[in-house]
């Protein structure tokens, strides 16, 4: 079984280490943090909607930004994945 990290790294499409204590990790986390800000209460990361929405958020935030909106948006400070996801 594939880690979350691995997920989100072939996601990014990037077969290297570089990037995975510096950025995409600290990504992880931050998504994390933002998942339980926006109320939900399992935050499972075996769980296939909660790794949905940290691939999302990771492919949103890492690198070059232009296309976030595709995939998250942020209304009144509050975080929104694109995702049905119940509470």
């Amino acid at each position: 079984m594939e880690t979350v990290l691995e997920q989100v790294k072939m996601a990014l499409r990037i077969k290297t280490t570089t990037f995975d204590n510096a950025e995409i990790t600290p990504l992880i986390n931050a998504c994390l943090v933002d998942l339980e800000l926006a109320g939900i209460k399992k935050l499972d990361i075996t769980d296939d909607a909660i790794k949905r929405a940290i691939v999302l958020y990771c492919k949103a935030n890492f690198g070059n930004v232009e296309d976030a909106e595709r995939f998250i948006s942020r209304e009144n400070g509050k975080f929104q994945i694109e995702l049905v996801y119940v509470v």
